[in-house]
């Protein structure tokens, strides 16, 4: 993890963005929450802007609708792409060939971002079955937690120091 922070945080340095977009802490693969662990601790550092975005239904299609927060947030911001911005989304999804007809399931209509919530990466996401455990992954919610705990341990002191850049 300390690795993936870094290398992040020097993009950041480089590209300079003015905000940062991840996928939500929501349990559906350990990548995407490790992705919102580390965008949260680069936006704390360099007081950028950070939102999310949800996949959570794509796991858990209770209701057949993907790409949706759970719970639904009241500071959900819903955009609705046009048919050009449609064609483009199918086209780079379709770039991601080792994902085979996975990323299909993305719905191409409706996105959904929120700021990125003040989550205690200590704790798994949400109470009920994460996808590590119905998938029966080697890790589980509360290992990927303790591992986000024990980085954010280590890093104690150099998020309070200024960094160069």
């Amino acid at each position: 993890m300390p690795e993936a922070i870094e290398a992040a945080f020097q993009v950041v340095i480089r590209v300079r963005p003015q905000a940062l977009l991840t996928l939500a802490y929501e349990g559906g693969h350990p990548d995407h929450d490790s992705c919102n662990f580390i965008t949260s601790v680069i936006a704390r550092q360099r007081s950028l802007a950070a939102w999310e975005m949800p996949v959570h239904k794509l796991f858990h299609k209770e209701d057949g609708k993907f790409q949706t927060f759970m719970p639904a947030p009241q500071s959900a911001i819903s955009l609705h792409p046009t048919a050009e911005e449609i064609a483009r989304k199918r086209l780079a999804l379709e770039a991601y060939s080792s994902q085979g007809h996975f990323l299909v399931r993305f719905d191409s209509v409706d996105e959904s971002f929120r700021p990125l919530p003040e989550y205690d990466y200590a704790r798994p996401p949400h109470e009920g079955v994460l996808n590590y455990a119905a998938w029966q992954w080697s890790m589980t919610g509360k290992q990927v937690s303790a591992a986000f705990e024990a980085c954010l341990n280590s890093r104690a002191g150099v998020d309070r120091a200024p960094r160069a850049g």
